[in-house]
């Protein structure tokens, strides 16, 4: 058998989903470790992952940084998402310019509010293999506690 083994018995192929929305590799690549620049959260649903109706797209990278488009697919109410620094934490995001503004975040991840059926595109800038990996969302479990 080869790496693509699981892809003949399995309907779903999730390769490109995994490349286009974090930017990096599936995880069969590299050891199964995942090797995204950016991870999401649901805030709403306080869960890993995208939330409902939004969509994601990295289509730049670079080595100090990213573009990255999130898309309100919501005719119905607006929807928040929170972008974290790579599949592990390991990465810091530095500044984040908008479609008007830009923000020096400096930190971990950091939250977008998406308005009814809206989209923006971001050129974020990152510095890359910085911290200490960590699976847990643990840069997150501050501002949950806060709520």
């Amino acid at each position: 058998m080869d790496v693509y083994w699981w892809q003949q018995v399995n309907s779903v192929v999730t390769e490109a989903l995994v490349q286009l929305t974090t930017g990096g590799p599936q995880t069969i690549y590299w050891g199964g470790l995942a090797q995204g620049r950016v991870r999401y959260y649901d805030p709403e649903k306080q869960r890993v992952g995208l939330p409902a109706d939004v969509a994601a797209l990295v289509s730049e990278l670079r080595e100090d940084g990213m573009v990255l488009t999130l898309v309100s697919l919501s005719a119905g109410q607006c929807r928040d998402v929170v972008v974290g620094a790579g599949s592990f934490a390991e990465h810091r995001f530095g500044r984040v310019q908008g479609d008007n503004e830009a923000e020096d975040v400096n930190a971990g991840y950091f939250r977008v509010r998406l308005r009814l059926g809206t989209q923006i595109e971001l050129d974020i800038g990152m510095e890359r293999y910085c911290n200490k990996r960590t699976y847990p969302f643990s840069w997150y479990e501050e501002e949950i506690r806060l709520r």
